[in-house]
């Protein structure tokens, strides 16, 4: 029993070390972006769904902290813009500079 308890418990030690890596890799399909923008999104896109007891109970959990996420994470405002380089049915793409780096994108 004691010897199985010991397996149980490295195992688990193992599958959490393999759950973390994957949280952390940024190309991974649950990276730390990935839950931040799933929790985002779950939170916003359901807001007027406020019908069962379970709901509002998450949405009164998670919107405050959700709030915090989109305003703490880069948005537009932390680039400004240097020129229009295109133009498509779906609006415009910019050539931006992320402020605090001075790194230039496409937008």
């Amino acid at each position: 029993m004691v010897n199985q308890m010991a397996t149980s418990s490295k195992d688990l030690t193992q599958r959490t070390r393999q759950l973390e890596e994957r949280i952390v890799d940024p190309r991974s399909s649950i990276s730390i972006d990935s839950l931040l923008d799933s929790l985002i999104a779950l939170t916003y896109d359901s807001e007027g769904l406020k019908k069962t007891k379970n709901f509002d109970t998450f949405f009164s959990k998670f919107h405050a902290p959700t709030r915090e996420i989109r305003e703490k994470r880069v948005n537009f405002d932390d680039f400004e813009t240097l020129k229009i380089i295109g133009r498509g049915a779906f609006g415009t793409v910019d050539l931006v500079r992320q402020k605090p780096s001075g790194q230039v994108y496409a937008m």
